[in-house]
């Protein structure tokens, strides 16, 4: 395949007001006006520090369309020439992209312009906050993952590290679904606590106890009136 148009990057863009102080003598906060320059229109905008050193990142999602091209190969027979041969047939085809961009916060407010990217497929069907162990989750069609930051030698990377190996009710849905609340903290221990939809409701790991690895050990089975925690063989009705 044959890279071909490309879209115009100053298309879409996100629009950001960050408070900053102008100065330790005023108390007043003024409001700074950011604008991030995308290849198409956000579908998910999480606001989290993903890197860990104490200031706010921005993860996005992008899902967008693009001209490209591809060529097909096939042999062909020539009269003239008595023999076969090779054609190229360049065919313009329109391709769906997505991706997942994450912009660096800077110590004096705003983000590194230079995105840190990590392309996505229709596996990925949700993107949320998550517990303290993965701050950015991903739902996906064989489960959970983490989205991790990791500083390399050839620069900043963005990996998916699997968290629970499951197949969730939305599975080959193909569909890049905004707001679906995957975390929220059910047992008031200040830690966000994993809910993941399946046929029978929702399966739930407590963020406390959430290893990476994909171990069901502390999972709570959902159900239509009661769940099950097999880490502490308990039975709670709802």
């Amino acid at each position: 395949m044959t890279t071909g148009f490309r879209p115009c990057a100053a298309a879409f863009g996100l629009s950001a007001l960050m408070l900053v102080a102008p100065g330790e003598a005023r108390q007043a906060l003024a409001a700074q006006h950011i604008r991030i320059p995308l290849p198409g229109a956000p579908t998910i905008v999480l606001p989290v520090d993903l890197n860990r050193d104490g200031l706010q990142d921005l993860v996005v999602a992008v899902a967008y369309t693009e001209w490209d091209q591809i060529g097909i190969d096939e042999l062909t027979e020539m009269n003239e020439v008595d023999e076969l041969v090779m054609v190229m047939t360049v065919v313009p085809v329109v391709m769906d992209r997505r991706e997942i961009r994450v912009y660096l916060g800077e110590k004096g407010g705003g983000y590194v312009e230079d995105a840190v990217t990590l392309p996505i497929d229709l596996s990925v069907l949700s993107i949320d906050h998550g517990p303290a162990v993965a701050p950015v989750i991903l739902l996906t069609d064989s489960g959970v993952s983490a989205l991790r930051y990791r500083e390399t030698e050839t620069g900043p990377l963005l990996e998916m590290e699997a968290l629970v190996e499951d197949v969730p009710v939305l599975a080959r849905s193909g569909s890049l679904i905004p707001h679906l609340g995957l975390s929220r903290d059910l047992d008031g221990d200040g830690e966000r606590d994993l809910l993941f939809p399946v046929n029978a409701g929702l399966d739930v790991y407590l963020g406390s106890e959430l290893g990476v690895g994909g171990s069901s050990s502390d999972q709570v089975q959902g159900g239509s009136d009661a769940f099950l925690s097999p880490a502490r063989g308990a039975r709670h009705q709802r």
